[in-house]
This record gives structure tokens, C-alpha cells and sequence, in this order.
């Protein structure tokens, strides 16, 4: 993530407080979820763009400054192999349905939100 984040002068803020409870979870598994979904926030961010990471309370949340994804393309978002058929980025296609997938297995929630610029993806553990 880093070489991506630098190459592309990516700045990476992370907002946590101090206090977060205790929570029972695959390590890997979130650790998976998390870093698909900050790679894919940094692949969509324009060059100096920030991609802000919150944790509180029991969830986390990604945000990107990216181009957003069109209202038509969020039912297939989390497809296997589904990509954005005017995406400018490498990858399979995978990286979001896994997420879902490991959200599924926990019982998390996994929401997106479409915002004026770029995206949020949001994780009730």
C-alpha cells in the first residue's frame, strides 16, 4: 500500500480515538477487509489526494477523494470479477466482493456511500 500511496503522493490520515472497545474478529480476516478497502480508495484517488481512515466506537470507515462510483454500477459493486467498465485501474475484480464476503462471515455490516466527491465505504463490527 505504501509504494502505491507514494507513488501516487497519497496521503493516508487516520482518525481513532484513543478508547475503542473490545472487539472479537478474525485479525486476518479484518486485516484483509481493510486493506482492500484502503488500496482501492488510494488506486481511485487523484494524484495528492488523501484517503481518510476512521475507526470509532465499533466501526471503520474509508473515505477516498476519487471519482465516485455511478449510482447504476452500486448493485454489482460487490460482484466477484465485476469492475466499472470504464475503470482505468489493474485488478481482478475481487477485492470488493471479498470484503463482502468476510463482512458476511462476521455478521458486519458493509455499507458504500456515493458523497460529492469520492466514496465512503463504512464496517459495523
Amino acid at each position: 500500500m505504501d509504494g502505491k500511496a507514494n507513488s501516487k503522493q497519497v496521503t493516508l490520515h487516520v482518525e481513532a480515538s484513543d478508547t475503542q472497545p473490545h472487539v472479537w474478529a478474525d485479525r486476518s480476516a479484518l486485516f484483509v477487509l481493510l486493506k482492500n478497502l484502503v488500496e482501492n480508495a488510494i488506486n481511485v484517488s487523484p494524484v495528492s489526494g488523501v484517503v481518510v481512515l476512521t475507526i470509532e466506537q465499533a466501526s471503520i470507515r474509508v473515505e477516498d477523494e476519487g471519482p465516485g462510483i455511478r449510482l447504476e454500477h452500486l448493485p454489482f459493486l460487490f460482484d466477484r470479477f465485476w469492475r466499472a467498465p470504464e475503470s482505468q485501474y489493474d485488478g481482478a475484480g475481487l477485492g470488493l466482493a471479498i470484503c463482502r464476503e468476510i463482512a458476511v462471515a462476521h455478521q458486519w455490516r458493509l455499507t458504500v456511500n456515493v458523497l460529492k466527491t469520492g466514496t465512503r465505504f463504512s464496517v459495523w463490527l
